[in-house]
């Protein structure tokens, strides 16, 4: 998470949509830096206005402008089982190298996931279980040149983003059922996709 104060924005790192990047990019120029530890670097909107935003919203203008991504659930769930198959995953409980996507998305979608499909919800994070986002502007992951012309003139200043973070490459098959199943149970992230900025 990234907090500007004199710009009046804050900049939600929801995770696994290119946070890394933006953080590299341009975070050195943030007032209030959070990253490196994923329990403060994907801080959720719920719990910034209930912590962190009593002592900082005081030194910024109204309103404040407040800004997360979304990926497509199911290419989410994809980035989740491609990371988990890096090295550095190999031979843990949170490894999906022996697990095809469709097993891992099964036991996503299970009462009791595995280590390695418990990956929380977007939609859990932008809402904090409400039924609409905590954030001023949601943007869609595939928006992201956007997003980056947006904020280029938002905090004035250039920068450039870079690929970084990047999984292995994987097939993301997917069963018609669990499919169905996914779209289902998930509607919410579906829906907040859907009416997210970007095309």
């Amino acid at each position: 998470m990234m907090i500007f104060l004199d710009k009046s924005l804050v900049f939600f790192a929801t995770p696994k949509t290119g946070s890394t990047a933006f953080h590299k990019a341009f975070g050195s120029k943030a007032d209030i830096l959070f990253t490196k530890n994923p329990r403060v670097t994907h801080i959720a909107p719920k719990r910034f206005n209930k912590m962190i935003a009593p002592y900082v919203r005081p030194l910024m203008s109204e309103p404040v402008n407040s800004i997360a991504l979304i990926r497509e659930p199911i290419e989410w769930l994809g980035s989740w089982y491609r990371y988990r198959q890096r090295g550095e995953n190999l031979n843990t409980s949170s490894s999906t190298a022996d697990v095809s996507f469709d097993e891992f998305v099964e036991a996503y979608l299970g009462n009791d996931r595995p280590k390695y499909a418990n990956v929380g919800q977007q939609a859990q994070f932008i809402t904090g279980g409400g039924d609409k986002p905590l954030v001023t502007q949601l943007w869609r992951y595939t928006a992201i040149d956007d997003l980056t012309l947006y904020l280029r003139l938002q905090l004035g200043f250039n920068f450039k983003l870079e690929q970084v973070n990047v999984s292995p490459k994987r097939a993301l098959s997917l069963s018609p059922e669990n499919n169905r199943t996914l779209q289902s149970h998930f509607q919410k992230d579906f829906d907040l996709y859907e009416n997210a900025i970007g095309g």
